[in-house]
Order: structure tokens, then C-alpha cells, then sequence
């Protein structure tokens, strides 16, 4: 814990990199994933963090037993990642962003939507009524 050598000064430089590369995997992750498989790989993230800083602290204090703890929970967070990967391609299947983000309608303004329906009300005949009503809806073309 206390021995500083070659090797702890590279782990220490690998680890910080690691982090800061996989914070900007976590950022481009969320345009391309699903909402849940992002939110697992952020808290899994957030945890490793964590799991680093107090292994950090427990050094500090030369709390030996909270080292060993917080050190190989931070060390469990490539398994984390793994297990999400496998479950997410794997078990959910393929997940196409770009089909979703067309797929997704958004209505063109609430007062406009409202003067549809409030008009489509004096229509007789419902399937006109519906008509009207989708003409409020546009597809949503960007986020």
C-alpha cells in the first residue's frame, strides 16, 4: 500500500485515462442506446467512481481492509460493463436509435392540437374526426 513503484505509477496513469475515456464513451453512448442500457452503464460508472475514490481515501488512511475492499470494487466495474454489453445485445437484441428517433411524434403545438379536437367535436362522422386529429401530429425529424 505504501510501496510506490513503476508499476503503481502506471496503474495510476491507466486508471485515470480509463476513466476519462469511458466518461466520454458514457456521453456518446447516450445518442446511440437505449434509455435503460444507458442508465445501467452510468450507474455502473458512477459506482466505479466511487469504489476509486474511496479506495483513494482508505490509502490515505492507511486503512488497509478498506483498501482491499474499495480497490477490487473498482475492479469489478469491466465485468459490470460486460455483463450490461451481453445483456443488452444479446438477451433485448438490436437497438437502431436513428428508428426510434423517427418512429417518435411530437405535437406541433398544445393550442393547435386543442382547436383540432375542439373542431373535430362538431364532425358526424368519427373517422373524420380522427383525420383531423392526425393532422396536428407531425413526424419528429430531430431531437
Amino acid at each position: 500500500m505504501t510501496n510506490d513503484s513503476m508499476v503503481h505509477v502506471m496503474d495510476r496513469f491507466m486508471a485515470v485515462s480509463m476513466m476519462i475515456l469511458n466518461s466520454w464513451k458514457i456521453h456518446a453512448l447516450f445518442f446511440h442506446v437505449r434509455p435503460g442500457t444507458f442508465c445501467t452503464q452510468l450507474a455502473a460508472f458512477s459506482f466505479a467512481a466511487f469504489a476509486f475514490l474511496n479506495s483513494q481515501d482508505a490509502q490515505e488512511s492507511h486503512d488497509t481492509d478498506g483498501f482491499v475492499f474499495w480497490h477490487n470494487a473498482w475492479h469489478v466495474y469491466p465485468i459490470h460493463v460486460i455483463l450490461i454489453e451481453i445483456y443488452d445485445n444479446f438477451v433485448l437484441g438490436e437497438y437502431d436509435a436513428e428508428a426510434v428517433r423517427k418512429a417518435n411524434v411530437r405535437i406541433s403545438s398544445p393550442s393547435s392540437l386543442f382547436q383540432n379536437l375542439k373542431s373535430s367535436l362538431c364532425y358526424a362522422d368519427s373517422s373524420d374526426a380522427i383525420q383531423l386529429a392526425k393532422g396536428s401530429v407531425e413526424k419528429r425529424h430531430s431531437l
